[in-house]
């Protein structure tokens, strides 16, 4: 395997069978691809956003996959959190999952595209805080 190119590997179809793998910002884009992956693959997704419509359309499509088990949801808005918010959804995976063995942190935002002495102190506290302390806490 160790001379096996990249573009040459095949995972097994249930290589993630039975591995609870949250997924945040799992309603859009990359987070959305990986959860509809992670579940055909075998994993218990914890599918993470802050748009309950979204969040309920795409457990709705894993669902519906047969090989794959039910998703569960775990909305929060990481840009308004509170640490209890961080702590709560902690304990749910514990209660739920006994332990968690994927984070796959999706969820983020952009912010200005501006130079940095331009840049708005409260939207850099934001980006930072969804971008890099959400997924620490």
């Amino acid at each position: 395997m160790a001379n096996q190119k990249i573009d040459n590997y095949k995972f097994s179809e249930n290589a993630l069978k039975d591995k609870n793998i949250l997924i945040t910002g799992a309603t859009d884009g990359i987070g959305r691809a990986l959860a509809l992956q992670s579940a055909k693959l075998g994993a218990r997704v914890i599918l993470h956003g802050r748009n309950r419509k979204k969040l309920e359309a795409i457990h709705d499509e894993i669902t519906i996959n047969p090989q794959s088990q039910k998703p569960t949801i775990a909305m929060l808005d990481f840009e308004i959190a509170a640490s209890e918010s961080y702590s709560s959804l902690s304990e749910s995976i514990m209660d739920d999952f006994d332990c968690l063995d994927g984070l796959i942190h999706c969820a983020g935002i952009l912010g200005d595209r501006s130079a940095i002495e331009q840049y708005d102190p409260g939207l850099w506290q934001k980006v930072m805080h969804v971008n890099l302390t959400a997924p620490f806490v």
